[in-house]
């Protein structure tokens, strides 16, 4: 495989601003616990409430709503209309290929179901988050946007990109594109993304402060501007990746560059599993793992079985400290990591492939 162009060196993330923000008369919190979640829609709501009750005997009575955005809570997409409360997501409980990313919903039900005017009838928004990935960063654009200027959000580039970044999303990256996002816009919507893909690559985001990950939105959101005003950069298309070891219609990988599922993908490799190695705060070796695969018609990699197995393998029975996701990709523990080595989890993998061809 030819090696596509190395990236460049991104910019540093700027100091982080204040968390709350005014727009109009909303006061917006962005409320990050890295990769921490609740584990269902219940143990979040009744938070909310909780929190509710504190705020208005602290604060007085508000009209408050609150957001929890893309897997900071397990389960799929739910609304407590009464309460102000909700929980949007499309990892857990769903069928991932025909459930819009977070950034994807958001979308539609601002332009479609209403939801500006839920916003704009509040007095505070709190955001949920757990990470600061793409679909985060854009559906947080997208809110923001909603309350400054709701005229953006129909602006022709933003809807291709929210329509790229959904699609991204749901495949998990893994998917062969249209035509309509060629090399140049994909090159531009790499740099749109640049500040999460360059520490996502590197090992840094199972380390990641809740301050540096409101710098990677925030940075994000500026350039999703920049994007719409045409003062984009492009980062070239880097389809770059390492095959560890082939297993039986399955390769086990390291990604080197921004792009490379989509080069896996355009390749016909149709599942895989990634790592990236890093030291836990102390000091012990971890590993984040993703496994996919592009379509739910596959029969030999049945990801919501696996994760029992691997769930058993790794001791973490319990939501949320434990492997999870959805029919065509799944995850190692998002707050400890997991503690099986890669040649481990090949073969537990393998082992399970074999089983099912039988």
């Amino acid at each position: 495989m030819k090696e596509s162009p190395s990236f460049h060196e991104p910019p540093q993330i700027p100091p982080m601003p204040k968390v709350q923000e005014l727009h109009e008369r909303v006061q917006v919190s962005l409320d990050i616990e890295p990769r921490k979640k609740f584990k269902n829609w219940e143990e979040y709501r009744e938070r909310c409430l909780a929190e509710n009750e504190r705020l208005d005997q602290a604060n007085g009575k508000a009209k408050r709503l609150w957001l929890a955005l893309d897997g900071r809570v397990i389960g799929p997409t739910q609304r407590d209309p009464e309460h102000g409360i909700a929980n949007f997501n499309h990892h857990e409980g769903v069928d991932r290929s025909s459930t819009r990313s977070t950034c994807g919903q958001m979308m539609f039900e601002i332009q479609f179901m209403d939801m500006l005017a839920v916003l704009k009838g509040v007095e505070e928004l709190h955001i949920d988050l757990e990470d600061c990935d793409q679909d985060v960063s854009t559906a947080v654009a997208i809110l923001r946007l909603a309350l400054k200027d709701p005229e953006m959000l129909e602006h022709p580039l933003f809807a291709k990109l929210v329509a790229y970044e959904d699609a991204m999303d749901i495949s998990g990256g893994f998917c062969r594109l249209p035509k309509q996002f060629d090399r140049n816009f994909i090159e531009q919507i790499n740099w749109v993304f640049e500040p999460y893909e360059q520490p996502a690559l590197s090992g840094k985001i199972p380390r990641m402060s809740a301050e540096e990950m409101q710098g990677v939105i925030d940075l994000i959101q500026k350039r999703i501007l920049a994007f719409l005003d045409g003062k984009q950069e492009r980062k070239p298309f880097d389809g770059r990746y390492e095959v560890i070891r082939n297993g039986s219609g399955w390769s086990m990988v390291k990604f080197q560059g921004q792009n490379a599922r989509l080069q896996m993908a355009m390749e016909g490799i149709s599942a895989y599993c990634s790592f990236v190695e890093y030291k836990n705060d102390e000091g012990e070796t971890r590993y984040r793992y993703t496994i996919g695969r592009n379509s739910a018609w596959q029969r030999h990699l049945l990801l919501p079985e696996l994760v029992t197995i691997l769930n058993e393998r790794e001791g973490t029975l319990q939501p949320p400290r434990c492997w999870g996701g959805g029919d065509t990709i799944i995850g190692s523990p998002r707050e400890e990591g997991s503690k099986q080595r890669p040649e481990e989890i090949y073969q537990i993998i393998e082992e399970f492939v074999q089983a099912k061809s039988l």
